[in-house]
C-alpha cells in the first residue's frame, strides 16, 4: 500500500454562467500499484464555493435568491492511475462530495463530480530509482 498527502483544486471554466463549483480539498489517499495501473482510494476535505446559474437559486422558503454560497466538503473518492510511460499517465476519479449550504432544507448538496486528467510524474529520487535497476 501506498499512503499519500493529496491536494486539489476545481474551478469552472464557463465563468460561473451555469451551476459550477470552485474549491480547495486536502486529504489522504491510498493506492496499490499493479504494474502500470494503480488504483486508489481517498478522503479529501475542505471548503469551497457553489455558483448558481440561471439568475440563482432560491432558499427553501423561498425569501432569498443565492447566486452563490460557500461551505465545507467532504469527500471520499476512488480512482485509477494508469502510467504511460515513467513521467506521464491517465487518470479517471470519482468523488462523492458532501458540500454544506444554505439552500435546501437539510443544508447539504451531494455531487458525484467524474472527471479525467493528465499525470505528471516528478522524480525526485533518480539515483535510487536506478540503482534498482541495476544488479
Amino acid at each position: 500500500m501506498q499512503p499519500a498527502l493529496e491536494i486539489r483544486g476545481t474551478d469552472a471554466t464557463d465563468g460561473h454562467v451555469v451551476s459550477s463549483e470552485k474549491n480547495a480539498l486536502i486529504g489522504v489517499r491510498v493506492a496499490h500499484s499493479f504494474g502500470r495501473i494503480q488504483p486508489y482510494i481517498d478522503v479529501l476535505y475542505g471548503r469551497g464555493i457553489l455558483y448558481y446559474g440561471d439568475g440563482g437559486y432560491p432558499n427553501p422558503s423561498f425569501t432569498l435568491l443565492y447566486t452563490h454560497t460557500a461551505g465545507n466538503i467532504f469527500s471520499p473518492g476512488a480512482g485509477i492511475d494508469f502510467a504511460l510511460t515513467e513521467h506521464f499517465g491517465v487518470k479517471i476519479d470519482e468523488q462523492y462530495q458532501r458540500v454544506a449550504t444554505p439552500v435546501t432544507a437539510t443544508h447539504i448538496i451531494y455531487i458525484t463530480p467524474l472527471t479525467f486528467g493528465v499525470i505528471y510524474h516528478f522524480n525526485f529520487n533518480r539515483r535510487a530509482h536506478f540503482d534498482k535497476r541495476m544488479p
